[in-house]
């Protein structure tokens, strides 16, 4: 199974950005000023025909070597949860095809060719390199928003502590105490129920339907849980996850030192509407590409090994 080479992945990340960064970052500057002079087509419409243009992975096998570094790289700045959690991609013109890690392997050992390929109810299509264990519990949540939003290429889930404390917070996600969480923008919020035995398939079908009918929300806290993260490429999903779980660290260790009520907060709705509406355009987009890049380099130098097709 052939791969693009990581050195043609970053000439065509640093190419396209070249090339399309400019009129990006003009509608991101035009959102954040509060112009009404956005694309009139929508919000899911300008995210998927700006990744149409981008040097999103191709192949099944541009996927798993994508997915294997997110997998990687997650472990490497310490958010993983020994083997539990996953994130899973659909495979470009397989729609119904999804990359899940084998269940059992921690997120520091996952590699392009050990990935299970599985369809979208979890039957095992190909069971990589070591032996095809799925976690179905685990793919109870993925398997309902890929069914739910075709759009949602990649979906991420963990259980890092900052983002599950913020979810089990009263007073939820702050959206006004930080940069962070002012270009998170729209973050959805989903009560805990049990995704798994009687009841769980219900309940992560209704999680996905809540995340959906939250648009433009890509983010979602799980309350007493975690947090889900989705995208139109993983690079965007991996990025979003990056801001939610950054600007949740900034809410535990602000409230920690002075309290809720000690905190400043942006509250003007002109400036939260203006940074979320320039946060949709930030985090799915050519910087998502680029900082994904790094990602990349940065499992090259700590964890090389992944790309092993």
């Amino acid at each position: 199974m052939a791969s693009l080479p990581h050195s043609r992945r970053l000439s065509a990340v640093a190419s396209h950005l070249v090339a399309a960064a400019a009129p990006a970052a003009a509608a991101a500057a035009a959102a954040a000023a509060g112009k009404d002079e956005l694309p009139s087509t929508g919000g899911a419409a300008i995210m998927r025909a700006n990744v149409q243009q981008r040097a999103g992975p191709k192949t099944e096998a541009d996927v798993r070597v994508e997915l294997a570094a997110a997998y990687r790289f997650i472990d490497h700045i310490g958010w993983g949860d020994g083997i539990n959690n996953h994130i899973t991609a659909s495979i470009p013109g397989q729609p119904d095809e999804y990359l899940i890690n084998s269940y059992g392997m921690g997120f520091d050992e996952v590699t392009a060719s050990s990935l299970v390929k599985i369809d979208v109810t979890g039957n095992v299509l190909n069971p990589g390199t070591m032996g095809g264990a799925v976690n179905l519990a685990g793919f109870n949540i993925h398997g309902a928003i890929h069914r739910a939003d075709p759009s949602a290429i990649c979906v991420v889930h963990t259980h890092e502590v900052h983002t599950a404390a913020v979810a089990s917070m009263k007073c939820g996600f702050l959206p006004g105490l930080s940069q962070h969480s002012l270009l998170c923008g729209e973050v959805a919020h989903h009560p805990y129920a049990p995704t798994t035995g009687r009841g769980g398939e219900e309940e992560c079908n209704q999680m996905a339907t809540n995340l959906l009918e939250a648009f433009p929300a890509r983010i979602m806290l799980l309350e007493n849980h975690g947090v889900v993260t989705v995208g139109e490429t993983i690079a965007d999903a991996m990025f979003r996850l990056w801001y939610v779980t950054k600007a949740a660290e900034i809410q535990v260790t602000t409230l920690q030192s002075v309290g809720l009520e000690g905190a400043i907060q942006v509250t003007s709705e002109d400036t939260l509407r203006r940074m979320s509406k320039g946060g949709q355009f930030f985090l799915s987009g050519n910087v998502a590409d680029a900082e994904f890049a790094h990602n990349m380099r940065v499992v090259d130098r700590f964890n090389p090994g992944y790309n092993d097709l």
